[in-house]
């Protein structure tokens, strides 16, 4: 597990050092670690790559990698994939790559005097995961096992107090199943507060909430999320923190780490 989480590292900053070669980098947009997003979006005309892991030792490791592009000065596309996902199960373990996921965001407004900053994004996921990933125990979003396409709406809203910047964070999906036809709904909120330590250190804090009111594994986890971030340059910032579960229904705890590098002009 710890060769797997340096190795997706050591790709994203490879890649940030190929994409310096000559093209025009911007300064990054990093949605990682939240479980929320915010308004931000990519550069227009640049790539951004986010490389991560979670681990909640002796439960599961969970990685994930996403390639996000600016279509416009406030809109971004991006995909997503958890390359490799270990889950501690009864009898044989889960392990194999999660669920493929597109999306689009989209921002509405820029923040000013008087009004937030708000933002629209949809997504959708494929089933491409493994059978043996249940998507039950781990922090990130669903992942794999399903037979059917699962589709997601969001809204976000941004407010800077001095060197505070608030995200509040609403997604409704729509999850497929087994059964034919049958549809479940699931809820996720958070509230994430960003502060600005010095001139390269921010710390993060960030309440979530998840509801699924038809799975029978995942009824209302609420987590905490602590984290620190490191500006190694304007394009590259690094991440480190902890999950912490705050009920019955959430694993107790997580290590997360990652990075964020925009690439700039690919073309």
């Amino acid at each position: 597990m710890i060769r797997s989480t340096a190795t997706l590292l050591l790709v994203a900053l490879s890649l940030s050092s190929c994409g310096s070669l000559g093209t025009r980098q911007a300064q990054v947009t990093p949605q990682r670690p939240k479980i929320s997003n915010d308004t931000r979006t990519t550069a227009f005309g640049t790539f951004e790559v986010e490389a991560g892991a979670t681990v909640d030792p002796g439960d599961f490791f969970d990685s994930n990698l996403r390639v996000k592009a600016g279509v416009s000065p406030t809109a971004e596309i991006f995909v997503s994939l958890p390359p490799f996902i270990n889950q501690d199960l009864p009898g044989s373990d889960g392990n194999g790559n999660g669920d493929l996921r597109i999306g689009f965001r989209q921002r509405l407004q820029n923040e000013s005097r008087s009004l937030p900053a708000t933002a629209i994004e949809i997504s959708a996921t494929i089933p491409t995961g493994d059978d043996d990933i249940i998507g039950i125990g781990n922090f990130e979003d669903q992942t794999g096992g399903g037979d059917f396409p699962n589709v997601y709406g969001g809204f976000s809203l941004d407010r800077t107090f001095e060197k505070v910047y608030v995200t509040g964070y609403y997604r409704l999906g729509f999850l497929g199943t087994p059964d034919a036809g049958d549809i479940d709904i699931q809820h996720t909120a958070a509230l994430a507060g960003t502060v600005n330590l010095d001139e390269r250190w921010d710390g993060l804090a960030e309440l979530a909430f998840q509801y699924t009111p038809e799975s029978q594994f995942n009824n209302g986890p609420i987590f905490l999320n602590l984290a620190g971030l490191y500006d190694l340059a304007d394009t590259i910032r690094l991440d480190a923190g902890v999950v912490l579960g705050l009920n019955d229904d959430a694993p107790d705890f997580a290590l997360r780490v990652g990075v964020v590098t925009n690439l700039g002009i690919l073309f």
